[in-house]
């Protein structure tokens, strides 16, 4: 996926990047997004989307998904706000994630 295919406002979560020599994004939808979130900066260098600057700088701000949650960080500003996610799993916090979305399923 390249950042000429998103429109405004759009979401992405990049998730399956499951070995070094595999990516979702192209880097350009990296750099345009407004806020880029992933599990841990060290396993999307590793095995998600920010091997695209491998060797190099980050030219934005990567924000880890347990950080993100716990402050309640609003990372969505605007409509227009082109936000991505690299989900390349981790176990702690699928099972977070996982028993949050089953409390709150049985509270409804």
């Amino acid at each position: 996926m390249h950042a000429r295919d998103l429109p405004a406002g759009v979401h992405v979560t990049a998730m399956g990047s499951d070995s070094p020599e595999k990516r979702e994004l192209d880097a350009s939808v990296l750099t345009r997004a407004d806020a880029f979130v992933c599990d841990t900066r060290a396993q999307s260098e590793g095995n998600g989307e920010l091997k695209a600057f491998e060797g190099g700088e980050v030219p934005f701000k990567v924000h880890e998904l347990g950080r993100v949650i716990a402050e309640g960080q609003r990372l969505r500003l605007t409509e227009d706000t082109l936000t991505v996610c690299d989900l390349t799993g981790t176990g702690v916090q699928d099972t977070a994630i996982a028993n949050f979305a089953l409390s709150r399923l049985l509270s409804a």
